[in-house]
């Protein structure tokens, strides 16, 4: 789920997960080791709020109209489990580190 990873896991869409070592009866003992899993949305709300979060993580320059339907595109086609909503440019200035790379072109309409 969403709450269940950090901006990284849901970007690289990995974790990693660290296996103690132990013992096993008839086995006997194991060291320990991580195991690196893949990670996708539960459900159709989480997914909605990764999708926003990768959109965001994507805006690194200006956001023109074109740019911003090509990240809307990338993005959905790495939850095509799910079909995704997506916020009007404006909406992401919130969540982007440099508001002017959206709000500025969206004043500019380009």
């Amino acid at each position: 789920r969403h709450r269940d990873t950090d901006a990284g896991e849901r970007r690289t869409m990995k974790k990693t997960i660290r296996m103690e070592g132990g013992e096993i009866d008839v086995f006997g003992g194991y060291d320990g080791f991580d195991a690196h899993v893949d990670v996708y949305p539960a459900d159709r709300e989480s997914a909605q709020e990764w999708a926003q979060d990768l959109l965001a993580g994507g805006v690194d320059g200006y956001v023109t109209a074109r740019r911003f339907e090509d990240l809307k595109k990338s993005v959905a086609a790495r939850l095509p489990e799910y079909e995704i909503g997506f916020e009007d440019r404006s909406y992401y200035a919130d969540y982007v580190r440099f508001k002017w790379h959206i709000l500025a072109m969206e004043d500019w309409d380009l």
